[in-house]
């Protein structure tokens, strides 16, 4: 991943913390949503993201 893609994916879901943390999507919304970012950056597997 370049450096754009890094700063696409924390930007992202930072916002989606920013959110869940608002109330404004649910636990399960979030998760859905966490996975999908993560597949479209193609994270490596020994790269670990904690939700």
């Amino acid at each position: 991943m370049n450096d754009r893609n890094n700063i696409s994916l924390a930007y992202g879901l930072n916002m989606l913390r920013v959110l869940l943390s608002m109330q404004l999507i649910t636990e399960a919304e979030y998760k859905r949503i966490f996975q999908l970012q993560t597949d479209h950056y193609d994270l490596q597997k020994k790269l670990c993201l904690f939700p």
